[in-house]
Parts: C-alpha cells; structure tokens; sequence
C-alpha cells in the first residue's frame, strides 16, 4: 500500500463533475478520482475547516463509530475495476486485535479519512494502473494557474450563495478548459 493525502478537490475537465486529487508524495504522482457534487463538499469543507452548524453524515458516522469506542485505523483504495475505483474503511473495534473491513465509495472513505486523522493507502496495482504524474507548480501554464484560480473562486461564490457570479465563473471554466489540456485524468467512480 502506498500513504497517500488529499491534495484537493475540484471541477473536472472532462465531465464537468468533481474530481479528488490524491497526492502520492514518493513517487511524486496523482490520483484523480471523480465523485460527485455532494462528496465534493463534503471533502472540501473539511479540507477547508469548515465547521457546519450540524453534523453532516460524514461527521456523524465518525460521531457513531467513535461512541462504540472504535476507531477508523485506516482507508485503502484498493480496486479499480472497469473505470470504477473501490475503497475499504479498516475499523477497530474497542479492546479487540481484529479489524473489520467496510467496502465503501472512494469518496466515503476519503472524507472519513479527513475526519478521523485516519491513513490513506491506495494499493501499488492501482497507483500504476490510473495515477499520472504530479506536475510541478513552477512548471504550470498561466492557463492552468489561471483555471485553479477560478476553480477556487467558483468554490468559494457556491458556499457563499453567490450563485450568479457562480454561473459567471462557471462559463469561463468551461471556456478555459477548452484551450488547455488539463494534466488531471482517470476514470470515473460509480455514478453517485
């Protein structure tokens, strides 16, 4: 298994949809995997410590399984198979050696991995099968600063209900993508 973290969470170029981006500091490599809208925010509001009002289902099931007195030793994405990336949730239960093993949503385990301070591990075959290599930011194109830039506002004009200036940004996403190659692609998770 290689460690690996969240490097962050944004729009995909190909699709349109989101795309977590895992960050694999060895082999200096990325691990895109597309989710959906609501697992998107449910990373990037822990990513940017975002404390909601009420526990969101991720915090809730961190919530649950820490009351039990377990806890989430670690996640692994540990598959792809046809385009689609499978992941484990590793939880100890209380005064016990043994593990149960939850498979889960890639997108689940990535935002219960934040919540908790658990590991997160993809397994070497799927690192070489769908992990790109990590381009360096000096050596990014004014274009894809510039995409990462708007990407970012976007993000920033949806959580704060700007959702005009969010359209705005949106359309000229959509036009800049058109002129780059983005160095971020993969395959897709399940449909969500």
């Amino acid at each position: 298994m290689i460690p690996v973290r969240v490097h962050g969470v944004g729009m995909s170029p190909h699709n349109q949809g989101f795309v977590a981006l895992l960050m694999d500091d060895t082999f200096n490599k990325w691990l895109p995997i597309y989710i959906g809208s609501f697992e998107a925010q449910a990373i990037a509001m822990e990513l940017d410590n975002v404390d909601p009002p009420r526990p969101m289902t991720h915090d809730l099931l961190a919530k649950i399984i820490e009351e039990l007195g377990a806890e989430i030793d670690h996640v692994v994405v540990n598959e792809l198979n046809e385009g689609t990336f499978y992941a484990s949730i590793v939880i100890r239960p209380a005064n016990s050696d043994q593990e149960i093993v939850i498979d889960a949503r890639p997108s689940d385990s990535i935002a219960l991995s934040l919540r908790t301070g658990a590991d997160l591990y993809v397994e070497e075959e799927v690192m070489e099968e769908a992990a790109v290599p990590a381009q360096a930011e000096d050596d990014e194109s004014e274009e894809v600063k510039r995409l990462k830039l708007l990407q970012h506002r976007l993000k920033r004009a949806v959580e704060e209900e700007e959702f005009e200036e969010a359209a705005d940004l949106r359309d000229e996403i959509k036009e800049l993508q058109k002129q780059i190659h983005s160095p971020v692609s993969g395959e897709s998770e399940t449909a969500e």
